[in-house]
């Protein structure tokens, strides 16, 4: 056995806590065992239990770890491998510097009554001043450190995925959570939809992993699961985000798609994306978000496995960073984002927010509804459709055909992009026309650059269909 191996074999089974506080031990089957502070602790309660045939494991905390501590009498045969040193900046914590509430959105930070800056947000706060403490209270590192605070609070929404603070069971000495269970499992059966009722948020994010390994089966958490067995209460947890986006959920890596179609280019190396479609029971545009994900496109896709790679190995896939919602808190004289206006009679109501359209609606108390749900949201535009059809409602105003009719009986094909701008892609003389350039662009996702031969496709579609139809009836009375 080489010695690389040898020194795997010597550490197996431990692990540096994220905090870098101490060390994870697990069970041979992979079940976490504990926390201690040292290695030489962490090899010495691996030995003794993590191979253990007992129902009932004791902790680290509960047995004595230095006395007849071999590691400890004889020092460690091999050098500390790199997955268990602890970073050359990292500095254990000191309870110097603190946060102090100014207003509902104004956190002020201060270190040794010297000001540091301001946050909107408490966890943006906790985040700058941990940051703060790591580069010695050195004010000028805070343009980096906000600049990477996007990073950290995707790693924040993606711990507390699915997890909501419970308002109306919360009152000013004790939060509750709930468990929000994702809709697409509401379908087969289940009679929840939340699991509210956790007054510590280590116990729900304990009972969220276990029913996201268990495709959401509550049932089988009652009957199975241990509460002893709970890693997150021994784990240095950051606070619950005051201002969180919604319906952050694990992400489709679609692996099993992804080999599938590599088995196919295997066997039919000159496939094309839309057979591939056909073969896989879905359509060009899945395959097309599928590849996007890994930052690729089907040409590319097909290069990697025709050259003999592992496409799973070759490509990443593409991390998602959120934004945080930075902006002030609404005053008090604040009139809202819902505007009325005198352009239409059936949709008098908008929504507007940083100069950009949310739709038109045809009451106040709907676009009211609408509203709320975007904050929540942290009004990504992307969602305003499944928040529209959540109420019952179809947007109207182009958003169906995208075609409009102008003053001097034209048709033009406008469409709102995705930074809320309006997209123009011509003016036609009839309606037929509009929609034939309008399917075509669908079809290439609104590429404006393939505008000129979509035009000129289209006339040869209309032309032929407009013959077409002359030769088939002409003569004959409809």
């Amino acid at each position: 056995m080489s010695e690389e191996k040898q020194i795997r074999q010597y550490y197996r089974r431990i692990y540096l806590l994220t905090s870098q506080t101490g060390y994870i031990i697990n069970h041979k089957n992979g079940k976490y065992l504990g926390a201690v502070k040292t290695i030489p602790e962490a090899l010495y309660y691996r030995d003794l239990h993590s191979e253990s045939t007992q129902e009932k494991i004791p902790k680290p905390s509960e047995i004595d770890l230095t006395t007849d501590n071999p590691y400890l009498q004889d020092g460690l045969k091999y050098p500390i491998p790199e997955r268990l040193q602890k970073s050359s900046d990292y500095q254990p914590y000191t309870p110097q510097g603190s946060i102090y509430k100014k207003t509902k959105s104004s956190y002020v930070l201060y270190y040794s009554k010297t000001y540091l800056c301001s946050c909107r947000t408490y966890e943006q706060a906790y985040y700058v001043l941990g940051e703060l403490r790591k580069h010695n209270w050195d004010k000028t590192k805070l343009p980096e450190i906000l600049e990477s605070y996007p990073e950290w609070y995707t790693n924040l929404m993606e711990l507390y995925r699915y997890i909501t603070l419970d308002k109306r069971a919360s009152n000013n000495k004790r939060k509750y959570y709930f468990i929000n269970i994702p809709r697409e499992y509401l379908d087969k059966g289940k009679t929840l939809d939340r699991i509210q009722g956790y007054a510590n948020i280590e116990d729900a994010l304990f009972e969220r992993d276990f029913l996201e390994q268990h495709e959401w089966d509550y049932d089988l958490l009652v009957e199975v699961i241990n509460d002893l067995e709970n890693p997150y209460y021994n784990m240095d947890l950051p606070p619950f985000p005051e201002r969180k986006i919604r319906n952050i959920r694990k992400r489709n890596s679609h692996a099993k798609e992804i080999k599938r179609m590599q088995e196919i280019i295997l066997e039919y190396p000159d496939i094309q994306q839309n057979h591939m479609a056909k073969k896989l029971g879905t359509s060009d545009m899945n395959i097309r978000n599928w590849l996007h994900k890994y930052g690729t496109d089907w040409l590319n896709f097909k290069k990697i496995i025709m050259a003999g790679e592992d496409p799973l190995e070759k490509l990443k896939l593409k991390r998602i960073i959120y934004q945080p919602d930075l902006s002030p808190s609404t005053p008090k004289n604040f009139k809202g984002y819902v505007h009325h206006h005198s352009q239409s009679e059936k949709y008098p109501y908008s929504i507007q927010y940083k100069k950009r359209s949310y739709g038109f609606y045809p009451n106040r108390e709907l676009a009211l509804k609408i509203v709320k749900d975007l904050i929540q949201c942290n009004w990504d535009h992307d969602q305003l459709q499944k928040i529209q059809r959540k109420h019952g409602y179809i947007a109207v105003q182009g958003s169906r055909n995208l075609i409009y009719k102008s003053y001097n009986n034209n048709y033009s094909v406008r469409k709102t992009l995705p930074d809320g701008k309006l997209g123009y892609y011509g003016c036609y003389p009839c309606h037929r026309l509009a929609e034939i350039v309008r399917d075509l662009l669908k079809k290439e996702n609104w590429n404006k650059k393939r505008l000129p031969s979509i035009k000129e496709l289209a006339r040869y579609v209309y032309r032929f269909e407009t013959e077409y139809y002359n030769n088939m009836f002409s003569g004959v009375r409809l």
